[in-house]
């Protein structure tokens, strides 16, 4: 692609990352980078499991110093935009977002920390329902056999160890189909001068099962569910009506046709 990628780790106390200084160490990196001879302006976070959470909150905060407006883009590795984040439109039924930074999901098959049912419930709301005005602006991509320390590297923390999968691929397969992803994201958000990024076709085939297991459920992670005072629940796009399994086989195999008197 040609790029000449500047990259900054913060370095916390203890390697223990505090919430609340964040912001003075991305300025530190961002300052240290520049003073290094950097004079771009193509600024991207990149964060990992609860690291994900951290620059969320600085995206949205608002921040001056650093500038958190000067981000083209935020990766998230084994993370995903939070739940309390988003909103479903009241009319169109829709899936909105109160960040603006154009956001890349990524998240690994056999992660056992963010599983990848969560990450469906994400490339959901961020592909399949998202409202027209944020389309192409947070795509998910699916990494298949990628656990979720195989986006780091060192030795795992005890409580890793014990709750995360076997990768079904090397550390170093996991890591190179990590940098590709990612450098295609920013490579296209740099090209085009714009977020418009859309999810790949396999990233699409490996959620459909799972997305169409929490339609015939009606999960509540999709809608709310259509809980109304009146004796028959009414329809709205913004929330769902019952479980399609439940009506379309449960109710037929426990009590046979309802049609037949």
């Amino acid at each position: 692609m040609g790029y000449k990628a500047w990259i900054g780790i913060p370095d916390f106390l203890f390697s223990t990352p505090n919430p609340k200084q964040i912001g003075g160490h991305i300025q530190s990196v961002m300052d240290k980078i520049s003073s290094n001879g950097f004079e771009g302006d193509n600024w991207f976070l990149a964060a990992h499991s609860l690291g994900g959470v951290m620059t969320q909150d600085f995206l949205k905060s608002g921040s001056t110093s650093p500038d958190a407006s000067l981000f083209k883009g935020q990766i998230l590795m084994s993370s995903v935009l939070l739940r309390d984040g988003r909103h479903i439109d009241e009319t169109a039924g829709t899936s909105m977002f109160d960040t603006q930074t154009p956001t890349l999901t990524i998240g690994g098959t056999k992660d056992g920390l963010m599983r990848i049912t969560r990450v469906a419930e994400s490339y959901y709301h961020q592909i399949e329902n998202i409202d027209p005005s944020q389309q192409a602006m947070f795509p998910v991509e699916a990494l298949n056999g990628v656990a979720h320390y195989q986006f780091a590297g060192g030795v795992p923390p005890s409580f890793v160890q014990k709750n995360d999968l076997k990768g079904d691929v090397s550390d170093q397969e996991a890591r190179t189909m990590v940098g590709r992803t990612m450098a295609e994201y920013i490579d296209a958000i740099v090209s085009n001068g714009a977020a418009s990024v859309g999810s790949s076709k396999s990233t699409a085939d490996f959620m459909a099962p799972f997305l169409e297991a929490m339609k015939q459920e009606g999960s509540e992670v999709m809608k709310a569910p259509c809980n109304q005072d009146d004796m028959v629940n009414v329809p709205t796009p913004s929330c769902l009506k019952g479980s399609p399994w439940i009506q379309e086989r449960a109710l037929k195999t426990l009590v046979g046709n309802l049609d037949d008197p």
